[in-house]
């Protein structure tokens, strides 16, 4: 039986919402009724493929809804709601944009990707201090302390200056995705809702089999929803999740359904009111507590 570490560890410290807090809408985002943002697929042609030779975890990815989570942040209780939104403010990496130009975030390793719905992106770059830096693959780039972003019609790409590039070699098809060459990202994907998605993998096997873990949470009428899913290289086992669901802190105040098992993927549906939400609760993924300063020196 993987045990709860194990299944845990799938997100890594990477992805954990207190260690990204100062890296925009790195944090699990919110799903309700009415329209969505950008979809994740758009957003993940953006990731570089990685066969694991830099020492980087071959699938750390986060997609957030942000049209979605700005519908229901309101229905949480105390503060939550007030934490989650200034999380994907894109004020907080110093883009001169609005939070509701944001209607989605993909967050990688030392990338961020976003869907904007704002007419002008590139005057108003330009016009919020942002220093040209040239075009790539026609893309206009800018400098941003020292960062670079890349304005593509409706999205915008921040990262180092060579990850920047290589996501938009991505996205043109001049180099692989992630979709390309994450076995974990493609067995994965079709458990995600699309709304709320924390993937987290690798390309060995751990020694368990397990290739990658996802949680994805949804947020229908007054009802939080967790998909917890793990996949494996050969085979599943059905009671891969039971000492997470069952034990752990931030996990077991869900209402756990049967486990249940597509192919390659174990995977079980928890639920609880939205009332008791809390994603920042020990257990679950996000639950280490690094200061917005410190999360943004390690982007």
């Amino acid at each position: 039986m993987v045990q709860r570490r194990t299944v845990l560890s799938g997100v890594g410290a990477t992805l954990a919402l207190g260690s990204l807090a100062g890296c925009l809408a790195s944090i699990p985002g919110l799903g309700g009724d009415g329209a969505g943002g950008t979809p994740r697929e758009t957003l993940a042609g953006y990731v570089p493929g990685s066969d694991g030779d830099d020492g980087q975890p071959p699938l750390d990815l986060i997609y957030v809804d942000a049209r979605r989570l700005e519908a229901v942040r309101d229905r949480f209780p105390g503060t939550v709601g007030q934490q989650i939104g200034a999380l994907y403010d894109p004020a907080t990496v110093g883009l001169p944009l609005e939070r509701g130009d944001v209607d989605a975030v993909l967050t990688a390793h030392q990338l961020f990707v976003l869907g904007v719905d704002t007419d002008g992106l590139v005057r108003t770059l330009a016009d919020g201090g942002l220093t040209d830096a040239g075009r790539y693959r026609e893309v206009p780039l800018f400098d941003l302390d020292g960062q670079t972003v890349a304005a593509d019609s409706g999205v915008i790409v921040l990262g180092t200056d060579a990850r920047v590039r290589a996501a938009l070699d991505a996205n043109s098809g001049g180099a692989p995705s992630v979709a390309d060459t994450s076995t974990a990202y493609d067995h994965l994907a079709g458990a995600a809702a699309g709304t709320v998605d924390v993937f987290g993998g690798r390309t060995d096997d751990a020694g368990d089999g397990r290739l990658g873990t996802l949680y994805s949470w949804t947020f229908p009428a007054d009802t939080a929803r967790l998909t917890l899913a793990v996949a494996f290289a050969d085979s599943t086992d059905p009671d891969a999740l039971a000492t997470a669901t069952e034990s752990a802190g931030g996990l077991a105040e869900y209402d756990w359904g049967d486990r249940t098992t597509d192919g390659p993927v174990v995977s079980q549906v928890g639920t609880q009111p939205i009332g008791d939400f809390d994603l920042l609760r020990e257990g679950t993924p996000g639950e280490s507590g690094s200061s917005s300063a410190e999360a943004k020196r390690s982007c």
